[in-house]
């Protein structure tokens, strides 16, 4: 050790100081990287459920066999004063209600399973919002299948209990609960830039 000068003392320290460095280095890339990886999953996963989620709302809007035509198709036959005609064309009109409807659930089936592939990559407050969303997409299709029979037995039973289900808590909840969300995806996606 006495043939150590000074000069030594100080490469030895530097080399340990830049092996030290470079190790830092190493793990403050890879901590980037797994975070920059995460970031671009997450606005595929978060970019592919919003194109799904407007191809969804399109359709529906743009959607040729809505109620109204429907509707338009059969209220001539139903004032008809033949009552055979009258009655086949309740039951007519009514099974094509039941199957619109049944139609339009399977959007939220849709949205019910892309959200699961959301909750892989989201973060913690957007899974509890996720789980939320999903749980109102269960009641509320639970609650459109229980009555589906009202609708060929009873259909003013049905059309009230689905216009009390629109201005229900549930439905302003899923309304503000969708807002949330967005605004949690477009968060979590700026956080990383």
């Amino acid at each position: 050790m006495k043939n150590i000068d000074v000069g030594h003392y100080i490469l030895i320290i530097t080399t340990v100081l830049g092996f030290i460095f470079g190790i830092w280095q190493f793990l403050l890339k890879r901590k980037f990287e797994k975070r920059d990886k995460l970031a671009d999953r997450r606005y595929e996963a978060y970019k592919s459920f919003m194109a799904l989620a407007d191809e969804i709302g399109n359709k529906v809007r743009t959607d040729p066999n809505n109620v109204f035509s429907i509707t338009d198709k059969y209220f001539n036959k139903i004032l008809s004063d033949d009552l055979t005609v009258n009655q086949t064309s309740l039951n007519e009109f009514n099974s094509e209600i039941f199957e619109y409807t049944k139609k339009n659930l399977e959007p939220l089936q849709i949205v019910n399973a892309e959200l699961n592939k959301l909750k892989l990559v989201c973060g913690i407050k957007m899974l509890s919002k996720i789980e939320e969303y999903k749980q109102l997409i269960e009641y509320f299709s639970n609650i459109t299948t229980s009555n589906m029979d009202l609708m060929v037995n009873d259909p003013n039973k049905y059309y009230e209990i689905m216009a009390n289900l629109i201005e229900s808590e549930q439905s302003k909840r899923m309304s503000t609960l969708w807002t949330e969300i967005l605004e949690l995806m477009r968060l979590e996606i700026n956080n990383f830039n």
